[in-house]
């Protein structure tokens, strides 16, 4: 019989029985056996021939139904105290008697479920001339057994205490390994990820697992600027909050990046992309489950082009092209009379952020006292100075006017040099930049000046009445300050009309005006738009996984 070499065989161990948990490797997580993931993961690595060996028929059968090869083990190689060395030896000599020969050979164990495809390619790159033995370990629970040689390299030192988790983990020549009987030194290592080193011990580890493979992958593409406002991440942060157990990845066009430390104060990974090309190569790198887009319009290509991929796409604000091909689309600023199973419209979807579930609105007072006046992060129409230009020319000076910018803003000295004038003309104004407690401020204010974009469904949340003047034609078209009827609006062709702005707020001035605003804006159950957000988008991805599961 002719005999074959080939490149690489990858070994699991998989023995039938367990002193600390009964049938172990046969324990179901999600309705698979926990031998299923890391046999999973081991026949999708290139190049690699994968066997389980073991003395369980059961297990044996298993792994031939899931598309492995198996190596029966006799029992004498199952006892706690057998040696890993004797395992390897006899699964060789199995391997050599049905004329299979392998250059290098990576061993694994069904205890660590989820180590990853890509970190057995490395452990089995890393295996040379020089390095015949490559043993995986976290250096977050291994750092005492690790030292740096002078070129650099990981090299690891043995002690009593080395070895205990990581010993099912290693990779190695299998001449240099029956030349010597054993595994050639020195040991070198390759740090996995310490998420994928995680070793079922006893049974709360099984739902530990069960957990994180749960966790979906999700790339967040987003925008902010000065034009374009700080809205999309504000709003990104709120939806976000509720997949925080996933692993997430933010994506920001470098010319459109603003707001990004918003992103990187809550901790979240976050890479920039200067074209369409280094977008799509950082997805295929992080290999998403969905894909959420915060970017405005999407195109009809750009769409397709995610589609073809087999991502879940999820777009939000999105009235382009694109829309009618991505898998969701979510508009909570607009409205549409036409009914699609994909597209979720108006304020039932309101991204309301966790700071304005802490806050309450002060009782109403009978006579106002605080007005604020706050048009987003970046103003690009310089709002903020046309109204108070307005107020300038009233003669409201008994009342406090809270003037918030956002990061954006480009024109502090200008807003600080009127806003002085108008203090020594006896006008109460307070200037805050940047705050990160604007749900604070609303909740004490006893109205709003503000801009018409997602802002208003926040401010709205608190019940607190508003004048609205959209910025640009986007928001005029966004309806829900009209039909709420909790906001008057100033068109922005009247800015410079200072009388009806002032006119609008002495309006609001008065106890029976804002009382009305407030009971229509009592109606809306806004803070529960972002669980319904969670709800279904976890629905449509699972009716999509499906699909997809069923087609293959």
């Amino acid at each position: 019989m002719k005999t074959l070499t080939k490149k690489n065989v990858i070994l699991i161990l998989a023995r039938g029985g367990n002193q600390k948990l009964a049938r172990l490797n046969l324990r179901l997580i999600k309705n698979k056996p926990l031998l299923y993931y890391i046999l999973k993961s081991s026949l999708q690595v290139e190049s690699s021939d994968v066997y389980v060996t073991s003395d369980s028929e059961e297990i044996l059968a298993l792994t031939k139904n899931y598309g492995g090869k198996t190596i029966p083990r006799p029992k004498s190689l199952t006892k706690d105290s057998t040696k890993i060395e004797n395992i390897i030896k006899h699964s060789i000599n199995f391997l050599h008697q049905q004329n299979f020969h392998y250059e290098n050979c990576l061993v694994v164990s069904p205890v660590f479920p989820l180590l990853s495809k890509k970190s057995m390619e490395l452990l089995i790159k890393k295996i040379n001339i020089d390095k015949k033995t490559i043993w995986g370990f976290s250096n977050h629970k291994y750092n005492d057994i690790i030292s740096v040689n002078k070129k650099n390299q990981l090299e690891l030192i043995r002690n009593k205490n080395s070895f205990g988790l990581i010993k099912k983990i290693v990779a190695f020549k299998i001449n240099s390994f029956l030349k010597h009987n054993s595994f050639h030194k020195p040991f070198y290592g390759l740090e996995l990820p310490e998420n994928e080193v995680i070793t079922i011990k006893d049974y709360h580890d099984l739902n530990t697992i069960s957990t994180i493979l749960d966790r979906k992958r999700i790339a967040v593409i987003v925008n902010g600027t000065e034009k374009l406002g700080l809205g999309h991440v504000y709003r990104m942060l709120a939806v976000l909050n509720e997949f925080r157990n996933d692993e997430i990845l933010i994506l920001m066009d470098n010319n459109k990046k603003l707001g990004n430390y918003k992103f990187k104060e809550q901790y979240y990974n976050i890479k920039f992309y200067k074209n369409k090309n280094q977008l799509f190569s950082l997805l295929h790198s992080f290999n998403p489950d969905i894909i959420i887009n915060d970017i405005l319009k999407t195109s009809k290509n750009y769409i397709l082009y995610l589609k073809q991929q087999n991502y879940f796409v999820v777009n939000f604000d999105d009235m382009g092209s694109g829309s009618n091909y991505a898998d969701l689309v979510i508009n909570p600023l607009h409205f549409s009379k036409n009914k699609n199973p994909k597209k979720f419209y108006g304020s039932d979807f309101s991204c309301i952020r966790d700071e304005f579930r802490m806050w309450k609105t002060d009782k109403i007072k009978k006579n106002v006292k605080n007005i604020l006046i706050t048009f987003g992060g970046t103003d690009p129409h310089n709002l903020t100075i046309s109204v108070l230009t307005s107020i300038r020319k009233s003669n409201i000076h008994d009342i406090l006017f809270t003037v918030v910018l956002g990061i954006g803003y480009k024109d502090s000295k200008r807003i600080v040099e009127l806003i002085s004038k108008m203090k020594n003309e006896n006008f109460k104004i307070n200037l805050l930049q940047n705050s990160n407690i604007m749900a604070k401020h609303i909740s004490e204010a006893d109205f709003v000046i503000t801009s018409n974009g997602i802002t208003v469904l926040e401010i709205a949340s608190l019940n607190t009445p508003m004048i609205c003047i959209p910025a640009n034609k986007r928001e005029e078209e966004h309806p829900f300050s009209k039909q709420s009827g909790g906001a008057i609006i100033i068109s922005r062709n009247n800015i410079s009309n200072d009388e009806l702005l002032i006119k609008t707020i002495n309006n609001l001035l008065k106890y029976e005006t804002r009382i009305k605003l407030i009971k229509n804006l009592k109606k809306y159950e806004l803070l529960d738009g972002i669980n319904k957000i969670e709800k279904v988008i976890n629905q449509e991805y699972n009716k999509f996984k499906l699909k997809l599961v069923n087609e293959i």
